[in-house]
């Protein structure tokens, strides 16, 4: 690739960037609502669900737009206090771990306790000494 298609092509990126920007400010001044998360359907029939920022999920399908679906109730905590989403699991920002739990007999959403810390290393790592070693 030359650098006149280099360039070409990173102005192209920089327009949609920038059509994107302008296109979102304009949806916003329009209204409060906003998708707040989007998850794949899991399926092949090409659809996903969306979270609206009122709490409401949509199903999105090819063809029939964004609906409202009763298959996955609102989350159980507000969308601003949500880090992670998908129609079945929420991680709240607190690290709380929620997952709806169909077997009940209208289905529920189940508190399952904090997500725990990630493991983190306590001992200072470095290649130091190795490189001591191979310098003589």
């Amino acid at each position: 690739m030359n650098a006149k298609g280099f360039f070409y092509i990173c102005a192209g990126i920089l327009l949609l960037v920038i059509a994107a920007t302008v296109r979102s400010q304009a949806v916003n001044a329009q209204g409060n609502d906003f998708i707040a998360a989007v998850s794949p359907d899991g399926s092949s029939s090409m659809s996903a669900f969306a979270l609206r920022s009122d709490g409401e999920v949509m199903r999105i399908g090819y063809g029939n737009g964004a609906v409202p679906t009763d298959a996955y109730p609102n989350p159980p905590v507000p969308v601003s206090e949500i880090s992670y989403w998908n129609p079945s699991l929420v991680i709240t920002t607190s690290g709380a771990l929620w997952g709806w739990d169909a077997g009940w007999p209208d289905g529920q959403w189940r508190n399952f306790g904090q997500v725990p810390p990630p493991v983190v290393s306590t001992t200072a790592q470095s290649w130091s000494t190795m490189k001591r070693s191979y310098k003589k």
